[in-house]
């Protein structure tokens, strides 16, 4: 398994004590599979956000001080909100 088969550094970083976190992404990636395929015949459409945000915890996992410059902007937890609203919308859609 490579690093671009997973939604997050937890599954492809030596995160020793976090099988409580990645059993429960687990189950949520595994639940968003099959409720889409489940309600795709009523034309439900499933989706399944996963956001990667820099903070205090995840800095060392992104590079830290050695992460290219802006990206700590970028990942920012305050646009996670904004972007699941947008992705929410009827906007994306059009």
């Amino acid at each position: 398994i490579n690093d671009r088969d997973w939604s997050s550094d937890v599954c492809s970083s030596d995160l020793v004590g976090q099988t409580n976190y990645g059993a429960a992404k687990a189950g949520i990636a595994s639940f968003s599979v099959i409720a889409a395929q489940e309600l795709v015949k009523y034309g439900v459409t499933v989706n399944c956000l996963a956001p990667t945000a820099w903070s205090r915890m995840t800095a060392d996992l992104m590079g830290g001080d050695a992460a290219p410059e802006g990206l700590a902007e970028k990942i920012s937890p305050r646009w996670i909100a904004v972007i699941t609203t947008w992705l929410a919308s009827p906007r994306p859609r059009t």
